[in-house]
């Protein structure tokens, strides 16, 4: 069970591209869900509080895949 920040980015995914979707994303492609939270952990340890520049955090293109998919 993840707690703190980590706890909150994925509750952001559920809001955003829905509990299922993510779910099934999880279960069907483990590989890229860990490159997703991987991408997301290097930004996270590269924030900065004072700096004025936002953080982005790439989604894998087969997190679009797989969502474009999903949701047809």
């Amino acid at each position: 069970m993840l707690a703190g920040i980590d706890a909150e980015f994925e509750h952001l995914l559920d809001a955003i591209f829905g509990v299922d979707a993510m779910k099934s994303f999880k279960r069907k492609r483990p590989a890229d869900w860990i490159c997703l939270l991987a991408a997301f952990e290097s930004r996270k340890r590269a924030a900065n509080p004072l700096s004025p520049t936002p953080l982005n955090i790439p989604l894998p293109f087969s997190f679009i895949e797989f969502y474009r998919k999903h949701t047809v």
